[in-house]
């Protein structure tokens, strides 16, 4: 069954929209190249690992993060664009604004690829498409630095393609064209390997019709994405032992029967979602929306397993998690508005007014009170503090000193000595072994780690907790045998994963381990 958008009226024009998103991404551009803090208000700290381990690749040291351990904890396809800028001589920050301006370029693109659909130039509309697209929320959705924008990209690619996905149309080309989309999907985020599901799912009624045949076509849609993942798979295997990344493996919490019937409901919702959306037919009033969420119906229950996902079967969510759900609200906002637009134009001038101040004033109130806490200096103040102590570290501790850290990506990119990851995020499968089996002081002394530093809550001059910590890896009494050695103080106005929130007094802690102690 092909169910194709609304052919666009030939009187129509996409420029607005496409200048009005080109508009926000030049704006951005001038912010990234420009403003000196952009590199730490954009980020993440985990966008600093992606550039460390490509500076590492570039250099020849191999995958890893901290040159001692090996690690694969990173989606393919955005590390080997982080590669790139360290490939031509950039590093620190030059090599993250590079970074960070290839992800707006990404972002950019997903929204002309998504506004082209919608032809109607209205002065309006094209404001709605540059607030939103200009949101310093929305751009640490999609643009801070990790593979977000690659994601937003490729899955704009395939929302414009949705006609690929027609099973009816014996020539074999745009299933094949759609199949190698998800595959770059997945070398992208490995877990659009669900998006392969749902859509091998959405089109399953028309294989079963089609018979052999249909199973043949099936196969052409699957066949890149299968084999890709395989290979992906095997690879991981033969080189890191393990099939799947260690991020992944270090973030994900046990199944208890409370959270298998959670998961259970969210299956439930993005099944009914998606066979509603399947039979959704065309409305005279919302053509364009209708026609959009006929044809793309798939990447809804995509949308709904992400968030069941992360929230069920993940320890930790990130905002960038859920960039996928901010590119479809951007489809919906354009053809849903388009729509409003034309039916209020049709009902006469006050409609229209109301209509453009529905679609206006929201976006406008949201950029207005999100852009003063983006330029909050006490919000990227974290990631300053860490290149500070960073720094620091590389100026007066020993060459051979090896430094561990929980928060260990800006850190670790502004350390000349190694600085090992302690949440296992990007280090080996070796050391989540180890530390799944109570070895992991031992494994890290092997290693010769020698100091500890993370930041934390200032209590009386001290981290108290991240003594408690380091007494959980290494034994009891070795985080209280610590020594200060450094203190990086900040006041910060976000929250951690460490708890707590608002404006507070924290601090980038350098704890010398006590060498005496074999730990274990």
């Amino acid at each position: 069954m092909a169910i194709t958008v609304a052919p666009p009226r030939a009187d129509r024009d996409t420029r607005p929209l496409v200048l009005a998103a080109l508009g926000a991404g030049v704006a951005w551009l001038a912010v990234i190249l420009l403003w000196s803090d952009a590199p730490f208000a954009l980020t993440f700290d985990d966008a600093w690992y992606y550039g460390e381990i490509g500076r590492n690749l570039a250099h020849g040291h191999g995958s890893t993060f901290d040159t001692i351990n090996a690690t694969n904890g990173y989606h393919p396809a955005w590390q080997a664009i982080c590669v790139l800028p360290r490939l031509i001589g950039l590093d620190g920050t030059a090599a993250m604004r590079a970074q960070l301006a290839v992800q707006l370029g990404c972002w950019i693109a997903a929204v002309v690829l998504v506004v082209r659909s919608v032809r109607r130039p209205s002065p309006v509309l094209a404001a709605a498409v540059a607030l939103f697209a200009a949101n310093p929320f929305v751009l640490r959705a999609v643009g801070s630095g990790l593979e977000s924008g690659l994601v937003v990209l490729v899955g704009a690619l395939l929302l414009t393609r949705a006609d690929d996905l027609d099973v009816d149309d014996p020539d074999p080309a745009g299933r094949r064209r759609f199949g190698a989309l998800l595959a770059l999907a997945f070398l992208a985020r490995t877990d659009a390997a669900l998006l392969t599901l749902i859509c091998a799912a959405w089109i399953l009624p028309d294989v079963r019709r089609l018979g052999v045949d249909g199973v043949r076509r099936l196969a052409q849609l699957v066949a890149a994405p299968a084999i890709t993942a395989a290979v992906y798979v095997t690879a991981n295997r033969v080189t890191f032992g393990r099939p799947l990344q260690i991020s992944g493996d270090i973030k994900r919490v046990d199944l208890t029967p409370g959270i298998a019937i959670a998961v259970l409901v969210v299956a439930v919702v993005a099944f009914l979602l998606g066979r509603k959306l399947r039979a959704l037919g065309p409305s005279e009033r919302f053509g364009r929306l209708t026609g959009f969420l006929a044809a793309t119906g798939w990447y809804v229950p995509f949308c709904v397993g992400l968030v069941g996902y992360y929230t069920l079967l993940s320890a930790q969510q990130w905002l960038w998690y859920f960039a996928p759900l901010v590119l479809y609200a951007l489809a919906l906002l354009v053809h849903g508005g388009a729509d409003l637009l034309d039916g209020a134009a049709a009902e006469g001038r006050s409609s229209l007014r109301a209509v453009q101040a529905i679609l206006l004033l929201p976006l406008l109130g949201g950029f207005l009170f999100l852009t003063p806490q983006f330029l909050d200096p006490h919000l990227r103040s974290i990631q300053e503090a860490n290149r500070d102590a960073g720094r620091w570290i590389s100026a007066n501790l020993p060459e051979d000193a090896v430094i561990a850290s929980w928060d260990a990506g800006v850190l670790g990119a502004f350390t000349d000595q190694p600085v090992v990851n302690l949440d296992g995020v990007v280090n080996s499968g070796e050391f989540a072994d180890a530390t799944a089996s109570g070895r992991g002081g031992a494994f890290l002394r092997a290693e010769g780690v020698t100091h500890i530093a993370n930041h934390g809550d200032v209590i009386d001059g001290d981290d108290p907790l991240a003594r408690e910590l380091v007494d959980e890896i290494f034994g009891p009494g070795t985080g209280a045998a610590m020594d200060i050695v450094h203190t990086q103080p900040f006041l910060y106005s976000g929250a951690t994963t460490r708890g707590g929130s608002g404006l507070r007094e924290l601090a980038v802690f350098v704890y010398e381990l006590a060498q005496e102690r074999s730990g274990g």
